[in-house]
């Protein structure tokens, strides 16, 4: 395993435009904690925002490329030939 593979050193962090390095370990006990806590502790009456837990990399929101009327058109498309459909 070379560095540019190994989550944990800054090389592979600097590479991906990561924050910080951060083994594959912590990323799985981040994302396990965050479902725990919002799926089964959290009261949401108290607490209506989900528990975020910072990551690594980027998780800003970006502007959908697709507007609604095209996400529309597209979807009825695929129900057409879906092989799937109702």
């Amino acid at each position: 395993m070379s560095l540019k593979d190994h989550p944990g050193s800054h090389f592979h962090a600097s590479s991906n435009g990561w924050a910080w390095p951060s083994t594959w370990g912590e990323i799985a006990v981040m994302a396990l904690s965050q479902g725990v806590i919002n799926g089964f502790i959290r009261d949401e009456k108290k607490s209506p925002e989900p528990v975020v837990f910072p990551m690594p990399w980027d998780t800003a929101e970006t502007e959908d490329p697709v507007s609604d009327d095209e996400r529309e058109r597209l979807r009825q498309a695929l129900a057409e030939r879906s092989a799937f459909a109702d």
